[in-house]
């Protein structure tokens, strides 16, 4: 029996694109605490910056609408479903809690996704969760988010606008608006606020949430 001879390829993968590692590096900004420094230097302290054009260089390559879905569809462990599954209402209220800490992902300093424009939507299928986002609103701001899981009879309604404001050493964006999770076999609606994100510029440049969150449990026809 002969053998035929080998042939041996090389194949070169390109690395998935991340925030987190070396890439991260190639798509800062050089310079960036005397770029950010530059950008602010005519901004009072207490300016609105809702309105304020941020330049190219300092956008991600993702929309706003984008970074709100990823919280409720890019997940490692389906806390969303436990919320629904919870035998008792202490239960669920305490997995709704934990579900509502996930969504406050890291932020990247430096780093600000692009303003979504009047009438752009963000459509996800997850398994059975289906995430649509729409921008309803331009000045001010404002995303609306509705998903459903029809198996496990659950609804999200999301209404977001972000305020930020300059304070000459750091940035504050409130998110303004609520939040709706709706476990439709059990008869519950748990309503709550999202953090707010703060930009540190000096002496330490960062981001990080704070804030205080309420979380309360209606009861709602099943």
């Amino acid at each position: 029996m002969q053998v035929g001879e080998e042939t041996t390829k090389e194949a070169t993968l390109t690395p998935p694109f991340s925030l987190e590692n070396g890439l991260l590096a190639e798509h800062r900004p050089p310079n960036l605490l005397h770029r950010i420094f530059s950008l602010f230097s005519n901004v009072r302290p207490g300016a609105d910056l809702t309105n304020f054009e941020l330049p190219p260089l300092f956008n991600m390559p993702k929309s706003q609408l984008q970074c709100y879905g990823e919280t409720v569809y890019c997940i490692g462990e389906d806390l969303l479903t436990r919320c629904a599954r919870g035998k008792s209402s202490l239960e669920r209220f305490i997995a709704v809690v934990a579900w509502n800490i996930s969504t406050t992902r890291p932020v990247i300093f430096g780093w600000a996704p692009f303003n979504p424009v009047l009438g752009e939507t963000h459509h996800v299928s997850r398994g059975n969760l289906n995430v649509l986002l729409e921008q309803v609103s331009h000045h001010p701001p404002v995303s609306a988010l509705h998903a459903t899981d029809e198996v496990e009879k659950l609804e999200l309604v999301w209404c977001h606008c972000p305020a930020p404001k300059f304070h000459g050493k750091s940035i504050k964006a409130a998110i303004k608006g609520k939040r709706h999770l709706r476990l439709l076999s059990h008869g519950e609606n748990y309503e709550m606020n999202a953090p707010d994100l703060f930009f540190d510029i000096i002496p330490v440049p960062g981001a990080h949430w704070g804030g205080k969150v309420s979380i309360r449990c209606k009861r709602i026809r099943p």
